[in-house]
């Protein structure tokens, strides 16, 4: 069969060939380039793009979300908003888990805004999830952070306070 074919069908059969192996090569490199691997284990919450669709490497293409990670958004008034610092750690207990103290850290301070003449900033605290637990986005939660403690103090209910500055005085109610 070789025989019956000049050669200038078979250069240009091989050439097919050879150009047909080019392309498959560049096909095999740009898939290559096509695949997404994150940088930490998670569940995809939404994928923003269809088959055909086209995209470039600024195009958001899914949303993941990092289960092991859990943040707490709140704010504090900004009278406070000064004592706090980022990594101070704060006291979390979610309304689902009333029995429950959750430890967190201050992760991020945002810029103060106007709420109805009160200026409140933002903050966003990492809470460590409890074992076995697996949380979800929406629960409610009171955050404590102790911006001042003293140890080896006696708390005196400011009603019990009387006198003056100057003089001050403590009500002491006993059984007796």
């Amino acid at each position: 069969v070789l025989a019956s074919l000049d050669q200038l069908e078979v250069n240009l059969a091989t050439a097919a060939v050879s150009k047909a192996k080019a392309e498959l090569d560049l096909a095999k490199a740009e898939l290559v380039g096509t695949q997404l691997v994150a940088t930490f284990d998670g569940v995809i919450t939404s994928i923003s793009v269809s088959t055909g669709d086209v995209v470039n490497r600024n195009t958001a293409i899914l949303d993941i979300v990092d289960l092991s990670v859990v943040t707490v958004n709140a704010t504090v008034d900004e009278i406070d908003v000064l004592s706090l610092r980022i990594g101070d750690t704060v006291a979390v207990v979610l309304d689902a888990l009333p029995d429950r103290i959750l430890e967190g850290i201050v992760e991020e301070i945002g810029d103060g805004l106007n709420v109805q003449g009160v200026i409140e900033f933002p903050l966003t605290i990492g809470l460590t999830p409890p074992e076995g637990i697996e949380l979800i986005e929406g629960l409610s939660a009171t955050a404590t952070i102790v911006i001042n403690q003293i140890n080896n103090a006696l708390l005196i209910p400011l009603q019990s306070i009387g006198g003056s500055f100057a003089q001050p005085t403590v009500d002491v109610v006993s059984d007796a």
